[in-house]
């Protein structure tokens, strides 16, 4: 049965880089959102929204979730899994994530998504488990 589990604030997790780069290497599809509009560089929101629209295989529709914005989404190729981390990284070090709204998929099952930066859902705990269980890791050891 499929679950989600909620981590409020993933810059408090000490395993949060070690978790993040294993569902990153084991995912291969990926949505990310945007807001539409005037590029704006005090707007944290459309921080690498120029890289995901000027990739030419990168797909995107309206975004059902938000009026007037943009989900970019498909497979994750590894240029595209290493711009991910680098808007990513600054969570690691208990900052907010620079990607505003994500989520990765593995084999169509949606992973984990992020959201207002730094708000991780884990979908299908049974398969994060699984997965954690490989670098020694147990979910909800970090949960409380």
């Amino acid at each position: 049965m499929k679950k989600d589990l909620v981590i409020p604030n993933i810059g408090t997790i000490s395993e949060w880089k070690a978790i993040f780069l294993l569902c990153l290497k084991e995912a291969d599809y990926f949505e990310v959102a945007y807001p539409l509009g005037e590029d704006d560089n005090d707007n944290p929101l459309i921080i690498g929204r120029d890289y995901f629209s000027s990739q030419p295989f990168i797909k995107s529709k309206s975004w059902e979730l938000m009026d007037n914005s943009v989900l970019f989404y498909g497979e994750l190729t590894s240029d595209i899994k290493n711009n991910i981390f680098k808007l990513v990284s600054p969570s690691f070090l208990g900052d907010k994530s620079d990607l505003w709204s994500f989520s990765l998929f593995k084999n169509n099952d949606k992973l984990l998504t992020i959201s207002d930066f730094n708000v991780c859902t884990f979908h299908n705990l049974q398969e994060i488990t699984k997965l954690l269980h490989k670098i020694g890791i147990n979910i909800m050891d970090i949960v409380d």
